[in-house]
């Protein structure tokens, strides 16, 4: 079982909670690590510790996580009761409250650390707690909501709905769910509006549309032709930045030099960009557009789910997007809220995810899911990414997973992590996560070495040509596929029946590659096989 960080004994310093005399040692939980704990690797992963942002580690424990981002150079301290009760509680850009809550037995003083920490949060604090079907309790001793442990620390396991519920309310914001029992809560809006837009826009390769058009010489003027040539690099500075943003962007929103050359020679953004249409296709600048508005739709369908939020709270980048792409703040909310409402017509759903299937993303089990790497999420139709966006609403990002799972029919979404996914040409399944988006409810299933292995048969058909490793796994499928009497239509043969077929076949597989005697790795499932799994 994993046990973190402590904290939460008070003391008589301001803000700093005290030591409730149960008998508990909440200081045996803190435990020893070489990397990062979780919810620092998602401070990390989406951008809040580049070392521009000061953090302050709530509950420290043993103080690693201060110790491999100080050898990063990143302004990092902390505090806990145990093992630094001397040091000075301090405010941070970032505050981190990991694996905290879980280790308290009083449900008040959970309160109280949540309104403490947050007290000293300039931007965001971020919180972990253990989570329901994460661990096994079997061996546990009830206590208050919780278990006793054999080292005689307090375990509460929360499910994902109570801890953003108790969260959201100790602090008065909004706890945003970025992983299973991992929050953010934004003190600064327009960071947190920065943060919720930026995980609905998707991160496209722009090359292709940075592509050199025929010249159009025809028609142009002899000057247009000399200030082309003369102004090149700030013409293409300039549409490069219109294709990223899918619009003519603003003055402020170029380098300096661009912008002062552009002011001094050319005169205008406009002018600019009309110079860059003799060069680059106009046709480009439509497709950045439309991905664009797509972007903040999906954002508005959510900010709608999760009853978000003011027009003057917008970063003035999102202000700039609205204006150019809805024309008012209230046409992108209803556009949003019609997109919404539309994901509860079974039809919407089914015809988006043809149309994925159709553009190589996915495959489409019939009617009943759509089946695909968790990396293509952002490339699908907007019905279908803000449902997934709804379900990450309540569990946060999908982006661990390998496979996700689009039921068509139940407004459910399942998530199937494998070991080694990318390394072998038959994964096995691991853990299968189903988010109920109906009742709110997240079931979490593990598939540990006690229960019967299941393996990822036709990789490639839940992959787009574009991805790494797809050539391999394609032909890894053909071999797989002209094996005689196995069905491999949809979820294919047991372990057993394929390390059968192989050794009566007289055939092993080895990487990405069917051939020769039959040995390792199957042999391993042949000798499984023999004590009982099927």
């Amino acid at each position: 079982m994993v046990e973190d960080h402590t904290v939460q004994e008070r003391v008589a310093t301001d803000r700093q909670p005290s030591l409730a005399n149960t008998g508990v040692e909440r200081h045996r939980t803190a435990m020893a690590r070489s990397a990062l704990s979780a919810p620092m690797q998602a401070l990390a992963r989406h951008g809040f510790l580049d070392g521009d942002l000061s953090v302050f580690d709530y509950g420290c424990g043993r103080g690693d996580d201060m110790a491999v981002l100080s050898s990063a150079g990143i302004q990092v301290s902390g505090w806990d009761p145990h093992y630094a009760p001397g040091t000075k509680l301090e405010e941070a850009d970032v505050i981190n409250l990991g694996f905290v809550l879980n280790v308290i037995e009083e449900p008040s003083e959970r309160i109280e650390a949540i309104q403490a920490a947050f007290s000293l949060a300039r931007r965001l604090m971020a919180v972990a707690v253990m989570l329901v079907g994460k661990a096994d309790t079997s061996t546990l001793r009830p206590f208050r909501d919780g278990f006793v442990t054999a080292h005689n620390t307090f375990q509460k396991y929360f499910s994902q709905h109570e801890a953003r519920a108790l969260v959201s309310e100790a602090a008065g914001h909004e706890a945003i769910p970025v992983g299973p029992g991992i929050f953010f809560v934004f003190r600064d809006k327009i960071s947190e509006q920065r943060f919720l837009e930026g995980r609905r826009r998707r991160h496209r390769d722009i090359s292709h549309l940075l592509a050199i058009a025929p010249p159009r010489t025809a028609g142009t003027k002899a000057d247009e032709q000399a200030l082309v040539a003369e102004h090149r690099e700030v013409i293409d500075a300039v549409w490069k930045t219109a294709i990223e943003l899918g619009r003519l962007p603003d003055l402020e929103e170029l380098d300096d030099s661009v912008r002062q050359e552009l002011i001094e020679r050319l005169g205008s953004v406009r002018k600019t960009a009309q110079l860059a249409q003799h060069i680059y296709s106009v046709e480009a600048l439509h497709q950045a557009r439309q991905q664009r508005t797509d972007d903040l739709t999906v954002y508005f369908a959510l900010n709608r789910f999760s009853r978000r939020q003011r027009y003057r709270e917008l970063p003035v980048e999102m202000q700039r997007d609205i204006k150019a792409f809805f024309g008012s703040h209230g046409a992108a909310e209803k556009t949003g809220h019609d997109l919404l409402f539309s994901l509860s017509d079974p039809n919407i759903i089914s015809t988006a995810a043809q149309s994925a299937e159709r553009q190589g993303l996915g495959w489409l089990d019939g009617a009943h899911s759509l089946q695909l790497d968790a990396g293509l999420i952002e490339r699908l139709p907007p019905p279908l990414r803000a449902y997934v966006g709804c379900a990450e609403q309540l569990y946060g990002h999908i982006g661990d997973a390998h496979v996700v799972k689009i039921h068509l029919q139940s407004n459910k979404l399942t998530l199937l992590h494998y070991e080694q996914y990318t390394e072998s040409p038959l994964p096995r399944l691991r853990e299968r996560i189903k988010i109920n988006l109906r009742n709110q409810v997240i079931d979490f299933f593990d598939y540990g070495d006690d229960v019967p292995w299941q393996l990822l048969f036709m990789k490639s058909r839940y992959m787009a040509p574009d991805q790494p490793g797809y050539v391999k796994q394609t032909k890894f499928d053909a071999q797989l596929e002209a094996l005689r009497d196995l069905d491999f239509r949809k979820f294919g043969p047991s372990v057993a029946e394929l390390a059968q077929y192989l050794q009566a076949s007289k055939l092993t597989i080895e990487g990405f590659k069917i051939a020769g005697l039959f040995k390792s790795p199957f042999s391993v499932w042949s000798r499984r096989v023999g004590g009982g799994v099927s």
